[in-house]
């Protein structure tokens, strides 16, 4: 994971992954193991989260879940 902080916000890459075990986007468990890339970016306030965005390449897991249509 790569982070960059600048004042009060902060960009990360994160590389998510895990084995598809519960309901997404309405698709029941498949099983299988699953790794996609995304970002968040978070805005601080009083040392607290104030907001948050995060993207997620989720094209790429519904391919890996032989999902996409």
């Amino acid at each position: 994971m790569d982070i960059i902080s600048e004042n009060n916000k902060s960009f990360a890459k994160i590389k998510f992954s895990g084995t598809h075990k519960g309901k997404i986007f309405d698709i029941k468990a498949t099983n299988k193991k699953f790794s996609y890339i995304g970002c968040a970016i978070f805005t601080f306030e009083d040392n607290l989260i104030k907001e948050l965005w995060v993207l997620g390449d989720i094209y790429n897991l519904l391919n890996q879940l032989n999902l996409k249509k």
